[in-house]
């Protein structure tokens, strides 16, 4: 027994295999786009991640100096110390992961030079501190005297209504 196809068969078979053909390249096409989207997912992932430790860095190095300027401790400093170095290097890592993207790029380096100064003022804080370790005295009472004139301020308007308030529910 032998198999013949028609010419109509033969073109739907013809259609078919091309039909099976197209669909193969496009959900190769499809493969590839996802995957390259999955690429810049991760991508994204790991530039959001390294800000974050970068900020989470700046935030121990401010911790320190101030645990320093308050106790007038060297341990409280360590973290301030261990900062530097490492905020230096997370930066370079931020700054290799947008190298691609110009806007990004951008925007790191204004992260650089906002960081950079940022770290200057916290080392002219512990600078000033370890020349002149009262300088503070005279922040912490012009914060005290602040406080309190708030506080009187407040203390006084309470008691100039105190008065027109119980009159108003004695007789109101």
């Amino acid at each position: 027994m032998r198999w013949s196809l028609t010419r109509g068969q033969t073109a739907a078979l013809v259609l078919l295999v091309a039909a099976l053909l197209v669909d193969a390249v496009l959900t190769l096409h499809n493969i590839r786009e996802v995957a390259t989207g999955v690429q810049w997912v991760s991508h994204t992932h790991e530039v959001l991640s390294e800000i974050e430790q970068a900020m989470s860095t700046l935030k121990d190095a401010e911790t320190g100096q101030r645990g320093y300027l308050l106790t007038g401790e060297r341990p409280y400093l360590e973290p301030y110390e261990q900062a530097l170095p490492r905020l230096r290097g997370q930066l370079a890592r931020l700054r290799a992961l947008t190298i691609d993207n110009p806007p990004q790029t951008a925007h790191v380096l204004k992260l650089e030079q906002l960081t950079a100064e940022r770290l200057a003022v916290l080392q002219q804080g512990v600078d000033r501190f370890q020349a002149e370790p009262n300088f503070l005295d005279s922040i912490a009472s012009n914060a005290r005297t602040i406080h309190d004139t708030f506080h009187n301020a407040t203390l006084n308007e309470v008691w100039l209504v105190r008065p027109s308030v119980i009159n108003n529910f004695r007789y109101g």
